[in-house]
């Protein structure tokens, strides 16, 4: 299945780093929304890279550097999980920047801003290539649990349509409210059985006013693509890379 899934809890692109976003709105800028974009807590030990090199090589550079190190060990956690990061980076691997953004938005006025919609747009679409792909882990925990939405973003036009959570209850849709202490925060889960590239666009209205605001990764698409079509895998627990 296609999707992406949008909670609602307190939080800001996988790579790391502050995502720049763009508003268009015709009234007083002290009442358009503040929106900060942010990357998930990055477990660099539990998720699918997107590779430039090679996947023996990536690997071999992988097993080198944590030589030494112990995938068992409490104390080896933090370091390991830095040295695959180092090593992503150093082969030019890249990361499901889509697979889990979260979007806070507070209002920097006592005025009431109401959330209208969330628009998806895809922006390319393109087949998968298994050869470049190389699943990271063991184990992965599942992290989604309120505020849930899909969106099938193989559809020609993608939209919102509101999920039941981990707690049975189904998610309220839009339009949301944020005051001046009451902030929302949207963690936008975005996977696909394809390449994709996609942004989102928040529309809401301020005093009364029309506003709306592109969320992308620092002036490029977020990347999603699914985890079933890598052709490898390295596995965490020893270190061993297998088809």
């Amino acid at each position: 299945m296609t999707a992406v899934a949008v909670t609602v809890v307190s939080g800001w692109l996988q790579q790391g780093g502050t995502s720049l976003v763009s508003a268009i709105f015709s009234g007083d800028d002290a009442l358009r929304p503040k929106i900060h974009v942010a990357p998930r807590e990055y477990d660099a030990t539990c998720t699918t890279w997107l590779l430039h090199q090679g996947a023996t090589s990536v690997a071999g550079e992988l097993k080198k550097a944590l030589r030494n190190t112990s995938a068992s060990s409490n104390a080896d956690g933090h370091r390991r999980a830095e040295i695959f990061d180092r090593v992503r980076r150093a082969t030019g691997s890249d990361l499901p920047t889509g697979s889990l953004v979260e979007v806070t938005i507070q209002n920097p006025s006592d005025k009431a801003i109401v959330l209208t919609r969330l628009e998806i747009s895809v922006k390319k679409r393109t087949e998968p290539v298994p050869n470049a792909l190389m699943h990271v882990g063991t184990g992965c925990g599942e992290g989604l649990q309120e505020r849930l939405f899909s969106i099938d973003l193989d559809a020609g036009n993608p939209k919102l349509s509101p999920q039941i959570d981990a707690s049975g209850k189904r998610t309220p849709d839009f339009p949301y409210k944020v005051s001046s202490d009451d902030p929302e925060v949207f963690k936008l889960n975005g996977y696909s059985e394809k390449m994709v590239e996609w942004t989102a666009t928040l529309h809401w209205v301020a005093d009364g006013k029309e506003g709306k605001t592109e969320i992308d990764n620092g002036g490029r698409p977020f990347l999603s693509y699914s985890d079933t079509a890598s052709r490898y895998s390295f596995d965490t627990d020893d270190d061993t890379l297998r088809p």
